[in-house]
């Protein structure tokens, strides 16, 4: 595989329409951190459930997701969301 990920050959159609599940996937085991030396996968699956709802209605787009591959940490706003949810389930 020598080829890249070039974001300027995909169409802007998609560039604004939702992330998919791919980009989400990928996401959350790239942004969960590590736990004894493997992914940390409950906050894996917790940030594809805050990133694939918000994707859904519509303010996570493709453009966006392809943004925060450079991030390594989750932005605060799912962060907040995130503890929001489990604080509400104990």
């Amino acid at each position: 595989m020598t080829e890249k990920f070039d974001i300027s050959k995909v169409p802007s159609a998609t560039l604004g329409g939702p992330a998919t599940w791919s980009q989400i996937n990928a996401l959350s085991y790239r942004l969960c951190g590590t736990k004894g030396g493997k992914p940390n996968f409950r906050f894996a699956k917790q940030i594809q459930g805050v990133l694939y709802n918000h994707a859904k209605n519509g303010s996570f787009s493709f453009k966006q997701a392809n943004a925060m591959f450079k991030n390594k940490k989750l932005p605060a706003k799912y962060r907040n969301a995130i503890n929001a949810y489990t604080k509400d389930q104990k």
